[in-house]
This record gives structure tokens, sequence and C-alpha cells, in this order.
């Protein structure tokens, strides 16, 4: 049986709600939100799958904003070593300013020495 989520606050809802019970949001309303806004609330999401999906989609979108939110999801979660290291190949593609050599910065700092290594190999030598 499919679970259905609110989009906001990721509460357990059903299939046919308009307005989130736990948290009161209008679901079609949130749904007009831009896509990037989304995608970067998705990285919260407790299913890894869906936070794989925004991960991915966030890489292609390119956009260096997303550095911090992607490296953010990976420290939040540093148990989970494939979703780290699918945020250093998200991070990769991005393009790159100073705030996504802060991010990068950062994440060479995570627990686990593979996404730390990845990050690594991201960066100039700074």
């Amino acid at each position: 049986m499919t679970t259905f989520f609110c989009p906001h606050c990721f509460a357990e809802i059903e299939p046919t709600s308009l307005v989130c019970p736990l948290c009161g949001i209008d679901i079609v309303q949130w749904r007009a939100h831009p896509y990037k806004k989304r995608l970067v609330h998705a990285l919260g999401h407790p299913l890894a799958d869906v936070r794989m999906i925004s991960i991915e989609a966030l890489g292609r979108l390119g956009d260096p904003d997303a550095a911090m939110p992607l490296v953010q999801c990976a420290l939040a979660r540093p148990v989970d070593v494939t979703q780290g290291l699918a945020i250093v190949s998200a991070l990769a593609t991005l393009r790159r300013d100073e705030s996504w050599a802060d991010a990068v910065r950062l994440l060479r700092d995570h627990p686990a020495r593979a996404v730390a290594r990845a990050a690594t190999e991201l960066l100039p030598c700074s």
C-alpha cells in the first residue's frame, strides 16, 4: 500500500488530503512553490529514496545555491555513506563559486572517510 506524506512536515496523510492535519499546510499551495525550493525541502524527507531523488535533481539543476543544503543533508545523516557520496557527485556538477567552496570545505570533515575524501578531491589545494 502506498504511503502519502505531507510535502511540508512529512507526516503521513490520506491521499485525498488537501490540508495537512498535523501542520495545517495547504497542499495545493505548497505544490505551487518553486521546484528548487521543494527539492531543497525534500532533503529532509524521512525516506532515503526521496532524498536521493532530490539530490540527483539538484545536481542536474547545477545551481551553486544548492551546495550548502546538500552538505547539511550529508552531515545530518552521517551514517548514510551512499547518500553522502551521491551528494559529493551532485556537488561536482554544480557551478562553482565561493559559497560552493565553503560548503564543500565543510564536507571534508564528514565522519565517513569515503565522503570526506571524495569532498577533498573536489577542491583544489586549499
